[in-house]
């Protein structure tokens, strides 16, 4: 099995195999994780901020043609690339947009939550998954009086590649 980056994975490769289980080692075990959802998200500057006040409801969102979601795209790389210099950064440029993928994971019931960490990942389908930077999803609010034992749940957010 090849072992892999996780920013060489793209969003597809995973959505493939939603409901399939990952193994994370951990100190001396190896906890059991299922992906539940794969979520992909692209960086872009908005061409105006939107507010409404409360009890209002946002204005609808204008709609862009394909040559001023370009513009916009440049700007917001343009734009990036100039933080990145103000502050220093002599690494590569940003070329495009920035596009991130959050894979959501449910632990094992009965488990307490790992550290939030960077963790390897195996799946028998990609292999071992090297660099998954892992974070807590926050749970909503039960109104219920039972206390039910539940599976912690985590967010692994990455930048392609």
């Amino acid at each position: 099995m090849p072992i892999q980056h996780i920013s060489k994975l793209s969003a597809d490769d995973f959505q493939g195999i939603v409901g399939q289980s990952f193994q994370v080692p951990f100190e001396d075990e190896i906890r059991m994780w299922v992906l539940r959802d794969v979520e992909t998200n692209t960086v872009m500057m908005a061409p105006d901020a939107q507010s409404c006040a409360e009890g209002e409801e946002p204005p609808a969102k204008a709609k862009l043609d394909k040559r001023t979601q370009t513009k916009l795209a440049k700007s917001a790389v343009n734009e990036i690339n100039a933080n990145l210099d103000a502050i220093g950064y002599t690494g590569p440029k940003v070329t495009a947009p920035i596009k991130t993928v959050t894979l959501g994971f449910e632990g094992e019931v009965g488990k307490t939550s790992l550290p939030e960490a960077e963790y390897s990942l195996f799946n028998e389908a990609l292999g071992t998954i090297e660099g998954a930077l892992v974070t807590h999803t926050v749970r909503p609010v039960d109104d219920h009086s039972g206390i039910t034992e539940t599976a912690p749940l985590y967010d692994v957010t990455y930048t392609l590649a």
